[in-house]
């Protein structure tokens, strides 16, 4: 479907009706017209004064990132999108395409940053358009790319181990100086953990006795 037309000719409108229709493609010459139900051929041969070319002019398209792209912080700011986070607007009534790219990126890597609404981008070639049946591309201005606030990361969890916590026996329960060690840290990241207090569950001396942490 034909969207916007320019006519580059000296044509009597009042002759042909005030109206007429042209098939074919985009940024082509056109020389067959249908007017009030009448072929008319627009040929210079047929017309006296008729110079220049009918033109039509590409339909821009609009792309947008619409949903939800969620992850798991793992300090990378790559996002993973699907077909359905593409809204595409700007097509004839009938007429549509698909988009398949699926790498998109994050703003930020940052969980503080990505609550649900962390924008996201993503990168789009023509190589990216799925048409639908009966869609010309050719016909379309595509867009080069997609953004839209849909980002959410979650916190990676830790897990802490301690080893090699002793003391000598005083009688009492208290547990201070011990070192812990953040499992599941990715790349340089840094976690430093510290107990505020602790205890062992027993103040006897033993070879294995249980102990308690606080934050």
């Amino acid at each position: 479907m034909i969207k916007a037309i320019d006519l580059i000719a000296a044509i009597d409108t009042a002759a042909l009706g005030n109206s007429a229709s042209f098939s074919g493609h985009y940024n082509g010459s056109y020389l067959n017209a249908n007017t009030n139900g009448y072929a008319l051929d627009l040929s210079a041969s047929n017309y006296t004064g008729l110079t220049g070319t009918l033109l039509v002019n590409k339909a821009t398209l609009s792309a947008s990132l619409t949903g939800s792209a969620n992850k798991q912080y793992d300090r990378l700011d790559s996002a993973t999108l699907a077909s359905s986070n593409y809204s595409l607007l700007g097509f004839a009534t009938g007429e549509g395409a698909t988009v398949t790219q699926t790498a998109g990126t994050y703003a930020s890597p940052n969980v503080s940053a990505n609550g649900g609404a962390g924008s996201v981008s993503a990168a789009l070639t023509s190589s990216h358009f799925a048409v639908n049946a009966g869609t010309d591309l050719n016909n379309y201005i595509l867009p080069t790319s997609a953004t839209g606030n849909i980002g959410t990361i979650t916190a990676k969890p830790l897990t802490l181990s301690a080893s090699n916590v002793t003391k000598t026996y005083d009688g009492t329960t208290t547990l201070s100086g011990v070192a812990l060690t953040p499992n599941g840290v990715i790349g340089s990241d840094q976690v430093r953990a510290t107990p505020s207090s602790g205890s062992f569950n027993s103040a006897d001396a033993a070879s294995t006795v249980g102990f308690t942490l606080n934050g």
